[in-house]
């Protein structure tokens, strides 16, 4: 499985949408995961970054806000998005991997998950 980390500064892209680095990791049936490197997104508008990310084979994206329209288009050509992440890329990765992301630790402040409780 290929997975993409929207990343800013050793950190998750606050915002997807204009994010320019993501970082690749693999990972194959449970055993540990190799990290691909960062990589420059390609593509100036939203169709092309798309259509660059499934030309990456990649299966899972993992970022900070993301605009409905670009995660229903991402999701459309089968790419699961988990969005509305916050924190270190080391530690969401290593959260990922272990099952761990949808930890209220690693929910973006004042965002979905934080108020599971609150109603």
């Amino acid at each position: 499985m290929k997975t993409a980390f929207s990343v800013l500064d050793q950190r998750i892209a606050p915002v997807f949408d204009t994010s320019r680095t993501v970082l690749f990791v693999e990972s194959a049936g449970g055993q540990d995961s190799a990290k691909d490197g960062l990589r420059t997104l390609i593509g100036e508008n939203a169709q092309q970054r798309i259509s660059w990310f499934s030309e990456q084979q990649v299966d899972v994206l993992v970022c900070g806000a993301i605009s409905k329209p670009i995660q229903m288009c991402l999701e459309a050509v089968g790419i699961q998005v988990i969005s509305f992440v916050a924190g270190d890329i080391d530690d969401v990765v290593t959260a990922f991997t272990k099952g761990l992301i949808g930890d209220y630790a690693f929910t973006m402040p004042g965002c979905c998950g934080r108020r599971r409780g609150w109603r």
